[in-house]
């Protein structure tokens, strides 16, 4: 692009998010299917809300990016001078460890949570299609096939990170940016529009 954009009279800005939260089905890296479905299928088994990580991944410091953050960056990027040919980062703008916000998830769900408990999320997953099937029908769910509604490999890979995983967005908010999510409000909005839209069980 910078060298195409030599001769040209178009500009471009690029944003590197980090993990994206948001409302889609059929996306390979969006972590708010998988923890939602997730949360449904461990309710449904009555278990707790078990972290499938290790200890480390429980405690490490990350982020996170609504994907309705991302849009509004978009738009500015796509209207600002300042943005013009250049790469941001963008996260909500806070940090969270999942030790703190693992137990706000399961409140959500009405769920207890465990001690943190390595689990091969793609392997534990995929047995459990039928039981969601049956699910879909109980709950008289939107008809989306298992393999569509969480993509557990991405979300193994998100959960058993062991390091902090941090953005410096001072570049972003420094060029006229200011927008922001607080993550834990972001998690309410989007599993409350999750269950209004049947997609998990109310």
């Amino acid at each position: 692009m910078r060298a195409a954009r030599r001769a040209a009279r178009w500009s471009w800005s690029a944003l590197r998010p980090r993990t994206i939260y948001g409302y889609a089905l059929n996306s390979p890296m969006n972590m708010t299917s998988v923890l939602a479905v997730y949360a449904a299928i461990s309710k449904e088994l009555g278990l707790p809300l078990r972290f499938p990580g290790s200890e480390k991944a429980y405690r490490a410091l990350v982020q996170g990016v609504d994907a309705d953050l991302i849009a509004r960056a978009v738009l500015w990027a796509g209207d600002s001078a300042a943005a013009q040919n250049q790469t941001y980062n963008i996260t909500n703008g806070d940090l969270f460890r999942w030790s703190r916000m693992w137990p706000h998830i399961a409140g959500l769900f009405g769920l207890a949570t465990a001690e943190p408990q390595p689990i091969p999320l793609v392997e534990f997953m995929s047995a459990h299609a039928p039981l969601w099937n049956a699910m879909v029908r109980r709950h008289d769910l939107r008809p989306i096939g298992y393999g569509d509604v969480a993509a557990w490999p991405f979300g193994q890979f998100i959960l058993q990170r062991e390091f902090d995983h941090v953005l410096d967005t001072t570049k972003l908010r420094a060029h006229g940016f200011d927008g922001f999510a607080d993550t834990y409000r972001m998690f309410e909005q989007q599993l409350a529009r999750l269950r209004a839209d049947a997609i998990i069980p109310r």
